[in-house]
């Protein structure tokens, strides 16, 4: 009886050994420092004009998750259907090339030249410090150039539009 009490004991403890885990660490992107959900004001090249308030865009790694490509995309709320694959630098945390024409879905050309994102670079609406974009988007179906300058979504009530 002792020895069938002991192998119990024994048993019980392996079990509640080997079952303890770690917590899971999910990985992350090759281009994290780049990604995010933004708020974005359109302006015109020279600053001199608001096209466009305040509307979200995001930023995320391409499917091969290659640490020098990005998506740009303004989920349908700027430019229409704008989702533009882009070179980017997670080290300067920079994106975009004037020589790289992207193809939107709709297959109109665009080009991201001066992409940027400055790390607590801004003030939100709320009164938060927070990380900043900025960048120019040339349309060549008309050769205009834009700016889309903005801050990282915070996810807090005041600085949502």
């Amino acid at each position: 009886m002792k020895n069938i009490v002991r192998l119990l004991y024994i048993a019980v403890l392996l079990v509640t050994v080997a079952s303890c885990q770690e917590d899971y660490v999910p990985g992350k992107t090759a281009t994290e420092a780049l990604a995010g959900e933004w708020y974005v004001k359109t302006y015109s090249a020279d600053l001199s004009a608001t096209y466009v308030g305040y509307q979200r865009i995001a930023t995320y790694n391409t499917a091969s998750n290659s640490p020098d490509s990005i998506w740009v995309d303004d989920y349908e709320n700027i430019f229409g259907n704008l989702r533009l694959k882009v070179p980017g630098n997670t080290t300067a945390l920079t994106f975009g090339s004037p020589d790289v024409e992207a193809s939107a879905i709709d297959g109109s050309l665009y080009s991201i030249d001066e992409g940027k994102i400055i790390l607590k670079g801004t003030v939100t609406p709320g009164g938060l410090q927070d990380d900043s974009i900025y960048f120019k988007i040339t349309d060549y179906s008309d050769t205009t150039t834009y700016v889309l300058a903005g801050y990282r979504h915070t996810g807090w009530e005041a600085d949502n539009h």
